[in-house]
């Protein structure tokens, strides 16, 4: 083969000149920078193309275009609003919770009139019946405590529902002190609401009774005396053993308020030390004396209930001893008793009032109980932070 110039074509290689040899050589050389220089320009141009496919951040728009910044207050602080959503959620369903309480305690005061009516029939069509005049006397006086709890509550509910849209934040205005006034007075109607109902359906049982009237009849008498005789017997057994549970209850949350108590030194020491933690212990040490007062409260009612409840028995007593007497007659083949349909009566109504201090007691010892767990949870949590 050849290789060959334009001056030396006819030449052969093993011949040709050096001068042919020299320029074929610095071609080669022109040719190496040529080819860099394009593939830079090459890269350069393509660099530029992506960068302009997003503008730079400036001034104006520190993170770039599209990018936007909403500012706030809360701007930046994640676990500062996450406890805000779960107070709103709180506020939330505590005013859910008023308004059906609103609801119950006022459609339990409607409902009264009507039975109240009918009640009233039965009584005048069988000449006349203080047990259904006592049950009617109840059962309004229960509406009205309904209607005075609905009202109380609906107006607290108002201010409650203010605070919640004072601010952007829903709730956020919304203190413990506020939630607690409106807990205080949604378990007021609700227990107003409960009671209503109880005094209805016992004045419904009283015009069903009225309603077939009893004859003079002794046996008829006798039955009478030993409905009563009967079913007072189990209801004082549970109001003494109620009373006796009750007594232990109110040692318990004494035992407590004195661990509470004797918590708080404890939680003052940690907070001296604290330094910018000390407002964490501090509202620890608040929690646990409003617990405890919480305790101390409920308890206090539970003593008052008690006392209230031990005040019926005698009464009743007192009452099923002329029913006793009619039951022992009956037995022994008399054909007439002492005991008249007002002697039942009396018991009845002495045995109603035993059943309404019992279930107030027990209503108390749930929320003492009650209290007395919310307690005791925050002081094992005390108890973790003051001995990790």
């Amino acid at each position: 083969s050849s290789s060959s110039c334009g001056a030396c074509s006819a030449v052969p290689s093993k011949t040709k000149s050096a001068a042919c040899a020299r320029r074929s050589k610095m071609s080669s050389v022109l040719r190496t920078p040529l080819v860099l220089f394009l593939a830079g320009a090459a890269l350069a141009d393509g660099i530029s193309v992506r960068g302009s496919a997003r503008a730079e951040p400036s001034d104006e728009n520190p993170l770039g275009e599209g990018s936007k910044i909403i500012k706030g207050s809360d701007c930046g602080r994640a676990k500062m609003v996450i406890p805000k959503f779960a107070h709103a959620s709180k506020v939330g369903e505590l005013a859910g919770k008023a308004r059906g309480a609103v609801t119950m305690a006022t459609a339990a005061a409607d409902s009264v009139a009507a039975s109240v009516t009918k009640a009233k029939s039965v009584a005048a069509a069988i000449g006349g019946s203080e047990a259904i005049d006592a049950a009617v006397a109840d059962v309004e006086k229960a509406a009205t405590a309904a209607t005075d709890a609905a009202t109380s509550l609906e107006t607290e509910l108002g201010t409650f529902k203010g605070k919640i849209g004072e601010t952007d934040f829903s709730g956020e205005k919304v203190k413990e002190s506020d939630m607690s006034k409106l807990k205080k007075l949604v378990e007021e109607a609700g227990k107003a609401t409960k009671a209503a109902h109880e005094k209805l359906e016992r004045l419904e049982e009283k015009s069903k009774a009225a309603s077939k009237k009893a004859d003079a009849k002794v046996a008829e008498a006798a039955e009478s005396a030993s409905a009563v005789l009967e079913k007072a017997a189990p209801t004082i057994k549970e109001a003494k053993d109620t009373a006796q549970k009750a007594g232990w209850a109110e040692g318990d949350a004494e035992a407590l308020a004195k661990t509470a108590a004797d918590v708080l030194p404890k939680i003052d020491a940690k907070a001296a030390d604290a330094k910018e933690q000390a407002p964490v212990w501090e509202a620890l040490k608040a929690n646990v004396e409003s617990l405890s007062t919480a305790v101390d409260t409920a308890k206090g009612e539970v003593t008052t209930a008690k006392g209230e409840l031990e005040a019926t028995l005698p009464p009743l007593d007192t009452a099923l001893e002329p029913l006793k007497t009619t039951v022992k007659d009956v037995k022994g083949g008399a054909t007439k008793v002492d005991s008249t349909a007002a002697d039942v009566q009396t018991a009845e109504k002495a045995h109603d009032a035993v059943t309404d201090a019992l279930q107030k007691l027990k209503d108390e010892m749930t929320s003492l109980s009650k209290a007395q767990e919310d307690l005791k949870t925050k002081l094992a949590e005390v108890e973790k932070k003051l001995n990790p």
